[in-house]
């Protein structure tokens, strides 16, 4: 019996979604660990709507996502999800994804943050009144490290990329995974050919708004490793950083 603290959700991968190898790609991927823990959140009474009657808002910090494979099309997979460890400003969520024989095929961590709606400046956790402290220490192994820092680069931007419509999310800043579906868009189609994002992590830095221009950077580590560095082109800050892990398929 699965343990209470812990949810788990079936999703059906949609051809629709899927690439040109019929495969759920690490952006749809995130979308349905996303709502995942939107899903968990909300069925135990700390989630978007119960934070949003006090005018806070739960905001994403960082992402990792670690797959040994991708789901096709038209196959279900089985997101399990919980609360591993609060701090006073944030919160780390785990990830199992499980294909239909119930074998793990990937993980994923995230890092949250609860932000009042008004001042955009965090609160404390342990302050909102929910009963998040609840379902701490569930009984699941998690075979990942806690995420570590990501470099910035300093070399000449490839692109420029004024947010567009499809970019803009509820809260009308740039949508989280979408810097992810332009980071990858920056690699090219050979590779995804030839190869598969084993790890992918990124860290949010600073929000951006509509009528920003943003630059985007990468740099090369090692065969299979990039980093890549978004910056607001006029300021020349970070608003987010990712790390990029390919092996063979």
């Amino acid at each position: 019996m699965i343990d209470q603290r812990i949810g788990r959700y079936d999703f059906a991968i949609e051809s629709a979604a899927c690439d040109f190898e019929g495969k759920a790609p690490l952006t749809y991927l995130c979308s349905l660990l996303l709502t995942a823990a939107g899903l968990h959140a909300d069925d135990k009474s700390f989630g978007f709507t119960q934070l949003a009657k006090q005018n806070k808002a739960w905001v994403i910090s960082r992402i990792g996502i670690y797959m040994n494979h991708y789901p096709q099309h038209e196959e279900t997979i089985h997101v399990e999800t919980w609360i591993e460890n609060i701090e006073k400003y944030f919160t780390r969520r785990c990830f199992v994804v499980l294909n239909k024989d119930n074998k793990e095929i990937g993980y994923a961590q995230t890092i949250w943050a609860a932000i009042d709606m008004q001042t955009r400046r965090p609160c404390n956790i342990a302050d909102l009144g929910s009963n998040i402290m609840d379902y701490l220490g569930a009984d699941k192994s998690f075979p990942v490290k806690k995420m570590g820092k990501i470099g910035s680069v300093d070399k000449e931007a490839l692109f420029l990329h004024s947010p567009k419509y499809s970019d803009i999310d509820i809260n009308k800043h740039f949508n989280s995974v979408k810097y992810i579906e332009h980071m990858l868009d920056m690699f090219d189609f050979k590779v995804f050919e030839l190869k598969m994002i084993r790890s992918f992590e990124i860290v949010y830095l600073a929000e951006a708004l509509p009528e920003k221009v943003l630059a985007f950077h990468q740099e090369q580590e090692s065969d299979n490793q990039f980093l890549v560095d978004v910056k607001n082109n006029e300021n020349k800050e970070s608003v987010c950083r990712a790390s990029l892990v390919f092996s063979e398929k």
